[in-house]
């Protein structure tokens, strides 16, 4: 097999009996080091050229890398022998044509001897070879390419050895620049390991933040290392003991300080900004480090730069977003044009990861209430319309966008009307109808429309035709225990009312009896209750033929009434729905009577001043109730 990798140099192509001579004569003579360490290094070069020449037979596939694991373990006092050995497995478990089938095969495998799991051998070589830089690094480097495979790490109980000796090995090695191949394939193999959950408290109880922090100081300029650490570090910070390790030892530092050495690399600017998102999510300490211009100079200007790159995109977008969810942070992120950022990542149409942290950002900003008018510029709106007509189904996108024109309508200066338009009244209902299962969504799209139609009669014409009175009225069933998304359906039901075409609409899809059972069924919330009031009044002043229909509330009103006699808010709203009902219906009169509701009425009278707005109402309704009674 040729020392320089050429196919054409092989001179072992087509001789397949080589390699099964070789073995047969590997376990004939299995205690003789000379033979061992000789047939070893054959295996090693054979697996080496496989990669390149198909025509080669390795031998993995019949018993090369057990003959491997066997001389390991019957030299142990050969270092020759286990250098050879582990570079020989490494080269078997990477390199050759069957790499896949050899690393399940070395973390499966038994020794003929004694019966040991044959990766034991390879954490014995390398407490024997610790001191061998070369032998370490091949052993780590074998190692990473096992623990690229979840399945193989827990199949397999010497990860706890393994991950020791690496350490080990690091720790001997970390301020070596010769060592370098070594700490990045170490580092390689701690941030496999960290993918999985399970693993991350060995990691963090064996000291790895630390040594990942070490390697990236003592080795600022080395790629390999910084990127791998940055990875290592990004999914240790899942787990919260390890992530305030990474705080705490000045993580946060060393990974800004890597992203603006390293910023002409789209690869690892999105692992560096991935680490500090994915610390910044779920610790105030991380966040309150990342909140200054320097870093979010540094993201914007990387978002700029490698802006056709979808990690980098993603990463840094959602690093903004978890920065703005605070008001420190928003104002350095609008200081350093966060919102050219947020409108260029929305206008290139990204893909869903991308677009749903950018819609977040938009509405952690929108919800600062800091600075209102930065979001009615012209294509913030549009594009996160523009979203919500693109990913109908995508409820995280549909929520944040909701959200942030619910914000926005709240407290900007301009007309709801003119930010929200009859587009995205079409793109509110839509999101509502494919997410009905949300209460969230349907809450804050509730909340949009009932901001829009308010105290005006033309914003209301926008809902007419638009099927949004459908679906309001459908949230009332869909969550029927959910208060607050229904508080925002019947606020939004109370004045669409007062336009005739949408009582109409209202009452055919079922809104009267749905609001009438929602009050019930929450009968101690009286915010629900006060609301519910209104739109059953409003509806009922426009279509008196469904008071009957509106009086199942009658008796839950009396009895909040009775109870929350000093909450002059709800009295006024429940003695006009009184009053609305007992003008209508004969009916009503009498169900007021028969529920003990004149006395209650007369609780009001007494409680509330001759010229207050309950005295009125209350005074309507006794007057209608007792003149029946007469």
């Amino acid at each position: 097999a040729s020392s320089d990798g050429r196919a054409s140099s092989d001179l072992l192509t087509n001789q397949e009996s080589i390699c099964d001579s070789l073995l047969f004569a590997m376990q004939s003579h299995i205690t003789v080091p000379s033979i061992q360490l000789k047939g070893c290094s054959i295996l090693a070069c054979l697996s080496s050229a496989s990669s390149n020449n198909k025509k080669i037979s390795d031998g993995s596939l019949s018993g090369a890398q057990l003959m491997v694991l066997n001389a390991l373990c019957n030299h142990i006092d050969s270092a020759d022998i286990q250098r050879i050995g582990i570079q020989a497995l490494y080269f078997q478990c990477s390199l050759s044509e069957n790499a896949e089938s050899n690393k399940r095969s070395l973390i499966e495998s038994t020794l003929d001897n004694d019966g040991r799991p044959g990766v034991d051998v390879v954490v014995d070589a390398m407490m024997q070879l610790c001191d061998d830089i070369v032998s370490t690094e091949f052993a780590c480097k074998m190692w990473w390419c096992l623990t690229s495979s979840e399945d193989l790490v827990k199949s397999t109980s010497v990860i706890p050895g393994v991950v020791k000796q690496i350490l080990i090995a690091c720790q001997r090695h970390i301020e070596n620049n010769k060592a370098l191949a070594l700490i990045e394939a170490s580092f390689g193999v701690f941030g496999n390991l960290a993918h999985i959950e399970t693993m991350r408290i060995e990691l963090q109880h064996q000291g790895v933040v630390q040594i990942l922090i070490d390697g990236m100081h003592f080795h600022r300029n080395d790629f390999g290392v910084n990127i791998e650490a940055c990875s290592a570090l990004a999914n240790l910070s899942l787990f919260d003991c390890s992530r305030d390790d990474v705080v705490r030892e000045g993580g946060v530092r060393a990974i800004v300080d890597a992203m603006q050495l390293f910023i002409e690399s789209p690869e690892f600017v999105a692992e560096a900004a991935r680490a500090l998102a994915c610390l910044s999510i779920q610790s105030d300490d991380a966040k309150q480090q990342m909140m200054s211009s320097e870093v979010v100079h540094c993201l914007v200007q990387a978002s700029y730069k490698h802006n056709s790159n979808p990690q980098v995109q993603e990463m840094t977008v959602a690093l903004i977003a978890s920065l703005t969810a605070d008001a420190q942070g928003t104002e350095i992120v609008l200081e350093h044009g966060g919102i050219s950022l947020l409108t260029r990542t929305l206008e290139s149409v990204p893909g869903i990861r991308i677009l749903d942290s950018a819609t977040l950002a938009c509405r952690n900003i929108s919800c600062q209430s800091v600075h209102p008018e930065t979001l009615t510029q012209p294509g913030i709106v549009t594009r996160v319309v523009d979203a919500m007509q693109l990913h109908e189904k995508e409820t995280s996108i549909q929520s944040n966008a909701c959200c942030l024109l619910l914000n926005i309508i709240s407290e900007s200066v301009e007309s709801p009307g003119s930010i929200v338009g009859r587009d995205g009244v079409t793109s509110l209902v839509k999101a509502m109808q494919e997410n009905m299962e949300s209460g969230e969504l349907l809450e804050l799209a509730c909340g949009v429309l009932w901001g829009l139609v308010n105290n005006s009669d033309d914003r209301r014409r926008l809902l007419v035709g638009s099927g949004a009175i459908d679906v309001v009225a459908c949230s009332l069933v869909m969550h029927p225990n959910r208060t607050s998304t229904l508080e925002q359906a019947c606020g939004v039901l109370a004045n669409a009312s007062l336009e005739p075409s949408l009582a109409e609409a209202a009452t055919s899809a079922q809104a009267v009896s749905n609001t009438a059972e929602a009050m019930r069924s929450n009968s101690s919330t009286l915010s629900l209750l006060e609301i519910g009031c209104i739109t059953l009044r409003n509806i009922v002043l426009k279509l008196p033929r469904f008071a009957q229909e509106a009086s199942a509330a009658v008796s839950v009103v009396i009895n909040a009434m009775r109870d929350n006699m000093e909450d002059e808010n709800f009295l006024r709203e429940a003695c006009n729905l009184l009053w609305v009902l007992a003008a209508n219906s004969d009916d009503c009169q009498s169900k007021i009577s028969a529920l003990d509701g004149i006395p209650v009425l007369m609780s009001c009278l007494e409680q509330s001043s001759k010229d207050s707005d309950v005295h009125c109402a209350a005074l309507g309704a006794f007057n209608l109730c007792t003149a029946e009674d007469n």
